[in-house]
């Protein structure tokens, strides 16, 4: 109701309107996917389905957990190889029961870092989404597992994998050490998708360490209505949570398409 009342507003050329219809918009979006994980409401369809008219061909899964999100990107993108990556061993076998019938999803029952090690991994039974390296901060029980981490781009390399279109990242807090690990193809990789929250904050890992570790990337935050660019018009972006869109500046072009969904 809002935005359809600002938007006759701005149609009207009344003094001041595009600029109140663009603040209004970002104030919106910003608000419905502020620490927002729905795939269907935060973005993530939003942005998978602008990306169907590109050529998208490889793309790295990072914390699939069950695998919605990999068969979600394999029904849009038809043609895109999917590399899943899952550090769980309980929720590894769940992905495997998940997707055992798309032979584009390629599985790989370990985690992305920046070293290659066995690891002790927390797994929270009662929601798995919640489980990860490090002890839980959450009031929630754990069970410690052994599981293994290796380099997203040691295992490019061994794959033949030679540029990555698209790569998401979602593992509680360990996003810098995943890209980090993939740091010798990173120049290939067109767009970064990673959650930001309290997680990474916990850690001392803030925008700028992001920025840090994605030299010649735009960051950005995604809503809904597409990925807000200029992060100065977010109040306190730096404790902004939710899911960032790191673009390659080699790829700028997809910048405008992004912008708008």
């Amino acid at each position: 109701m809002l935005k359809s009342l600002l938007r006759w507003h701005s149609s009207r050329h009344l003094a001041g309107s595009r600029s109140i219809f663009l603040a209004a918009q970002i104030y919106r979006d910003g608000y419905v996917s502020a620490n927002n994980y729905e795939s269907a409401s935060d973005g993530e369809y939003a942005l998978i389905r602008r990306l169907s008219n590109e050529k998208v061909t490889t793309i790295f899964d990072v914390g699939a957990n069950d695998g919605s999100y990999s068969k979600m990107i394999s029904k849009i993108l038809g043609e895109a190889k999917i590399f899943a990556f899952e550090l769980s061993p309980i929720t590894f076998s769940r992905l495997q029961d998940n997707v055992r019938h798309d032979t584009k999803i390629i599985l790989v029952d370990a985690g992305l870092s920046n070293t290659e090690a066995e690891v002790a991994f927390h797994h929270v039974d009662e929601n798995p989404s919640l489980s990860g390296l490090g002890s839980r901060p959450y009031s929630v029980e754990s069970r410690v597992l052994k599981s293994r981490v290796i380099r997203g781009d040691v295992y490019a390399k061994h794959a033949g994998i030679e540029s990555i279109d698209f790569v998401k990242i979602d593992v509680e807090g360990f996003e810098i050490e995943v890209i980090e690990g993939l740091s010798g193809i990173l120049d290939s990789v067109q767009i970064v998708q990673f959650e930001y929250n309290e997680m990474s904050w916990m850690r001392g890992n803030f925008l700028d360490k992001f920025r840090e570790v994605l030299p010649g990337f735009q960051i950005g935050r995604l809503t809904q209505g597409g990925v807000i660019w200029d992060l100065s018009l977010l109040s306190n972006a730096h404790l902004c949570a939710g899911n960032m869109i790191a673009l390659n500046s080699r790829y700028g072009v997809l910048k405008a398409l992004l912008s708008r969904f």
